[in-house]
């Protein structure tokens, strides 16, 4: 009995596999016009390779850094790249794989939502809109610069999305219990791989919610009074049993490992006063609402001041139970991109934002899709084209003004190994090479508040991480110990400041590259 039970459960996780399948085939549109954004916005990355300093240190102490993401809760993503056999790293395999990994995630999401909001997965103009705003965000830009994590993050974000649509069909049918075992594994290695993925799940669980709720209402759906009350426990709950699971893996793992304070640091409200906390989250809501960064777009109020004039369609026309409900899962869903914000009490890193990108896709494809129209159809994917193509120029232009920085790095970097040569020590010298000072950014490159465009030298002599620069291209220096460090800034005291032909000289066992005065 329970051999047949679960040969029916495989037998429907079957059918859905064949039916995305299905939905790619039949909506040829989709796959043509995420390919295109796709490569416009991330494209380059094919034929230039650049790494920031994490991917370096990967690259040349790769246990050093596994460990390292293992101490701070990100085992899942050590699962991730040792299944996918990308240790050792190879800037080539990741790129490709991270574009793969876009496209692939884009084409999961838009099928999740599309099942979710009519519950199959025919041909449909209106799939092109969420994916293509969403993945060309310039949010991306800073997350999937960080090449060393850019292809598992890009297959996680697909996890992410069948955790969503897993557990949602585990609620719509609770007899499918395999499906709740696989949005539950999914979750939790999502968490456990990257915290930032948290919140996109609460974002589109809520918007799942919302579709679902409006497909009951205007009969394409049908559920009792119960269902949408019960979804909501059962939503809760499974939240927050995997959230619990992985808690106590990570406690463990933890410890085993020598956790660090380095996520925990990230929590103002621990170190900083409440007023402090509450200025800060203010000023990143008022900057992502408004669109005042290179980061964050205009186009989300319009789309949450549209949906609010839809949603408020919705409840004067379908005077249905559950209208509160829905109500606050649609406000809820509006403040989710600011959740983490309220969290850490603090402005968000672009790259940790997931939810905003998300939101702002899913309100102009809800919208087309609530109110139905031939015409409306057409001018929401113009729309959603126009937002693409914006966005992908400005992500596209950001991954190359990071690229020509680190080839302006990499110029430096090449007269630097040519003047330690010239010392007479040897092309790889058996002396610690001491930065001391920093140099940059460069004003051309320069991005406020972002990783993007910031040298290499700019942090020349805090904690020596240039040295993974040029140990990365085959020079492998040695690095100095603290009391080294120390001493090489005192002996530069006398010292005059890079290119100066006396910036870089041996002193004392150690050759010392004086970068600038600053300490």
């Amino acid at each position: 009995m329970e051999k047949k039970e679960s040969g029916k459960q495989l037998q429907e996780l079957t059918k859905d596999i064949k039916g995305f399948l299905s939905y790619l085939e039949q909506n040829r549109l989709l796959l043509i016009c995420v390919g295109f954004f796709t490569l416009l916005a991330y494209g380059g990355k094919l034929f230039h390779q650049d790494i920031l300093m994490d991917t370096a240190v990967l690259a040349c102490d790769p246990d050093s850094l596994l460990t390292q993401w293992i101490s701070i809760g990100r085992f899942g993503l050590v699962v991730t790249k040792k299944i996918f056999g990308l240790v050792p790293y190879c800037d080539y395999i990741a790129a490709f794989l991270m574009v793969c990994g876009i496209y692939f995630f884009s084409l999961v999401w838009s099928y999740i939502l599309t099942v979710a909001a009519t519950g199959r997965h025919g041909k449909s103009i209106t799939s092109c809109i969420f994916p293509v705003i969403f993945l060309t965000s310039p949010l991306f830009a800073e997350q999937f610069v960080y090449m060393l994590q850019s292809c598992e993050i890009a297959f996680l974000m697909a996890v992410c999305a069948v955790s969503v649509g897993a557990i949602t069909k585990w609620i719509c049918k609770p007899d499918c219990w395999i499906y709740l075992v696989l949005g539950m594994v999914c979750m939790v290695w999502n968490m456990a791989s990257y915290q930032a993925f948290i919140n996109i799940y609460i974002s589109a669980v809520l918007a799942v919610y919302i579709l679902l709720y409006v497909g009951h209402v205007r009969g394409t759906r049908q559920y009792d009074r119960k269902f949408f009350r019960m979804a909501v426990v059962k939503y809760l709950v499974t939240f927050v049993s995997g959230f619990a699971v992985y808690f106590v893996l990570n406690k463990i793992i933890r410890k085993i490992y020598c956790a660090t304070t380095y996520l925990d640091e990230k929590i103002l409200w621990r170190s900083e006063d409440v007023k402090t906390c509450i200025a800060n989250i203010k000023n990143y809501i008022k900057l992502a609402i408004l669109g005042e960064d290179i980061f964050y777009s205009k186009w989300f109020l319009v789309m949450v001041v549209m949906a609010v004039v839809c949603i408020a369609f919705v409840v004067v026309k379908y005077k249905k139970s559950n209208t509160l409900l829905f109500l606050m899962a649609f406000v809820a869903l509006v403040i989710s991109p600011f959740l983490l914000s309220v969290y850490l009490g603090d402005a968000l890193s672009p790259r940790m934002q997931f939810s905003y990108q998300f939101t702002t896709a899913f309100l102009l494809y809800f919208m087309v899709w609530l109110v139905d129209r031939q015409w409306i159809r057409y001018a929401g994917v113009m729309i959603a084209f126009v937002i693409a193509f914006q966005q992908g120029c400005v992500t596209a232009r950001l991954f190359a003004l990071e690229n020509r920085k680190y080839e302006q790095d990499l110029n430096m970097a090449y007269k630097i190994e040519t003047r330690v040569e010239n010392l007479g020590y040897g092309e790889v010298p058996e002396y610690p090479v001491v930065f001391v000072g920093n140099h940059g950014p460069y004003a051309a490159t320069a991005v406020n508040e972002s990783v993007i465009g910031i040298s290499w030298f700019q942090y020349g002599g805090q904690g020596q991480l240039a040295t993974y620069l040029f140990q990365y291209l085959g020079y492998p220096y040695i690095f100095p110990t603290e009391e080294e460090s120390e001493k090489a800034a005192e002996l530069a005291g006398k010292m005059e400041c890079w290119p100066d032909e006396d910036s870089v000289k041996y002193q004392d066992g150690l050759i010392i590259v004086k970068l600038n005065d600053v300490q």
